[in-house]
Parts: C-alpha cells; sequence; structure tokens
C-alpha cells in the first residue's frame, strides 16, 4: 500500500485514479471526484466503513491486441487492471444518503455532514446518466 500526497488517502494496485475531495467545513455536503475512464459502474465498488471510503475496480483492456504477447506498443501508458483507494473522512458525515453517479468517466460521490456522526457501514450503489 502506498501514500499519496496528503496523509488521508491510500492506494494498492497499479493503477492509481485521481480523486479530488471537496470538504469545506461550512458546506453541507462533501464531494469526491475521481478520474475513472474507460470504466462502466459495473467495474466499481464502493463502500464506506466508520471514517474510510474505499473505492475499488478493475480497468480491462480496451482492446484484445493487450493481451497478445507479440503485441508491439510504440507508446503504452495506460494502466489496467485492478485497483483500490481509500479516503479518510471527516467524523460528522452522513453515510444513509451517500449517492454515486458515473458520468463521461467521473465518479461523483456526494454526502451530507451529519453533527450526530456516521451510522456504520454502508455499500453504495452507482447511478451511470
Amino acid at each position: 500500500m502506498r501514500r499519496t500526497r496528503g496523509a488521508n488517502v491510500q492506494v494498492t494496485g497499479m493503477l492509481k485514479p485521481r480523486i479530488d475531495l471537496f470538504d469545506c467545513p461550512d458546506a453541507p455536503y462533501i464531494i469526491c471526484h475521481v478520474e475513472l475512464p474507460g470504466m462502466k459502474k459495473e467495474d466499481l465498488s464502493l463502500q464506506v466503513q466508520h471514517d474510510c471510503l474505499t473505492i475499488s475496480g478493475e480497468r480491462s483492456p480496451i482492446t484484445p491486441m493487450i493481451d497478445d504477447p507479440s503485441t508491439k506498443f510504440a507508446v503504452r501508458e495506460v494502466k489496467y487492471g485492478k485497483f483500490s483507494r481509500q479516503v479518510k473522512l471527516p467524523p460528522d458525515i452522513g453515510i444513509a444518503e451517500i449517492s454515486a453517479s458515473l458520468v463521461a468517466g467521473i465518479l461523483t460521490i456526494t454526502w451530507p455532514r451529519n453533527p450526530a456522526g456516521a451510522e456504520g457501514p454502508k455499500r453504495i450503489e452507482v447511478a451511470e446518466a
């Protein structure tokens, strides 16, 4: 497991989707954007437990030629495979009303603040527009 910039994000796997987490203390919501180009909601799993959001999934190659050992690449920058990201969340979130949507390769996760704190573990369904 690697740590990225800041102590609040952990990464496992070769693929490392980029995350923006918007946490303004005076705002009623916390928003997380995750770059996931080419992925479908069926490829993703989102879970919240205690103060941790886990985003995991697997990106498959777009073309079967990638798995062919005779294929030669002029440039190869796109990464494929399994990944898991964990983001530490503030203590005052309400996980009962978490929502997630995947639009144009951007996963948006939104949840309201809850002064009473987190309720318990939850699996989050991803909507696709």
